[in-house]
């Protein structure tokens, strides 16, 4: 886990100094996917601090299921938790994958090159 503290706290640094300096130079075309890439850092810390993803088949992958619960999965491990909170990292992965898709098509046709002989 702690490798994943290493990773993550450099990553959300460098996300926060892009949006600074894309704020500071004005530069709308740099900001936006950094913007985008927000809700992303947010769901992985929300599936890190409430013990996993909700995208997740316990049904059939996990031996003590039992219906009517709710259970978050991390690296085999799983986590039985409140409809609520199942709710909560349900949707902010739904939405935090959703932005990362788009800033990645967004980074794509930021840095193409327009090619003049295409036309």
């Amino acid at each position: 886990m702690l490798i994943v503290y290493l990773i993550f706290i450099p990553v959300s640094i460098s996300f926060i100094r892009d949006i600074i300096q894309s704020v500071k130079g004005k530069n709308i075309k740099n900001l936006f996917p950094s913007v985008l890439l927000i809700p992303f850092c947010f769901c992985f810390l929300i599936g890190i601090i409430s013990g996993g993803s909700a995208l997740n088949n316990a049904q059939t992958d996990y031996e003590l299921y039992q219906a009517g619960h709710y259970y978050l999965e991390s690296h085999g491990n799983w986590t039985e938790v409140s409809y609520d909170r199942y709710m909560f990292v349900f949707i902010s992965e739904i939405i935090g994958f959703a932005s990362l898709a788009v800033a990645f098509v967004v980074g794509i046709i930021k840095n193409r090159k327009p090619n003049a002989n295409c036309l």
